[in-house]
């Protein structure tokens, strides 16, 4: 479940009840919603942009010269009540045959907090934790974005060909050591042709012990699972 701010339109009728005129009569003016609409909108259209550019900035500082930012999401992930960050980095290619499969152009992902003073700060990094964009077979990239919610977050993969699979791998905070360890692995496997055709597997400490998110590496928690 993905976890995303968002901004209230209003949208209202307004009405107002003038003075009494010489006449005795009271007048009351209209507004309509498209109008009132209009004049709401415009300036909270400013105040995201305003925001956006704000944590774009915010969040440049942290990714390295030749490389951009992939994938970002916001939400709560040391429980504290602010707004943290995790964003997915990839080396920019030159050379677009090098390009994905050259272990340079790995992902990472980076773990970033915002302090008391609002302030983000990167506090933790793992190079290792999403599969290569070949990794996907036809379905292409398997990387398929990442969720946050109540001090947890999941790294989510799709790929296959006549069968297909997903995995979903969570990430669980700990307040006592301030880390985050893996939680749970879940694989779902079906055929394209037939979705009743199914299984899914579900991994949990039991099964892999005590792993801390920054060496957590996929291809070896695979190569355990075969």
């Amino acid at each position: 479940m993905k976890t995303t701010k968002t901004f209230p339109f209003i949208f209202a009728i307004l009405s107002m009840t003038a003075c009494k005129q010489d006449t005795g009569k009271e007048t009351t003016m209209v507004v309509k919603a498209d109008t009132l609409s209009t004049k709401i909108a415009i300036p909270l259209k400013k105040a995201l942009k305003k925001e956006i550019d704000t944590l774009q900035k915010d969040l440049m500082q942290f990714v390295p010269a030749n490389y951009s930012i992939s994938n970002a999401v916001s939400g709560d992930l040391n429980l504290d009540g602010r707004n943290d960050q995790i964003i997915v980095i990839e080396k920019i290619s030159k050379d677009s045959l090098d390009y994905p499969y050259s272990n340079d152009f790995k992902r990472s992902i980076l773990i970033l907090l915002r302090n008391d003073k609002n302030i983000l700060q990167l506090v933790k990094r793992n190079d290792y934790a999403i599969y290569n964009k070949e990794d996907g077979g036809i379905m292409g990239d398997p990387f398929n974005g990442i969720t946050i919610n109540k001090g947890c977050f999941s790294i989510e993969h799709y790929g296959g060909s006549a069968w297909r699979w997903t995995q979903s791998t969570t990430f669980k905070y700990s307040k006592r050591d301030k880390e985050w360890y893996l939680h749970k692995d879940e694989s779902h496997f079906f055929h394209a042709a037939d979705t009743h055709d199914s299984q899914t597997k579900i991994k949990t400490t039991k099964d892999f012990g005590v792993i801390k998110f920054e060496e957590y590496n996929i291809e070896m928690a695979e190569a355990a699972a075969e």
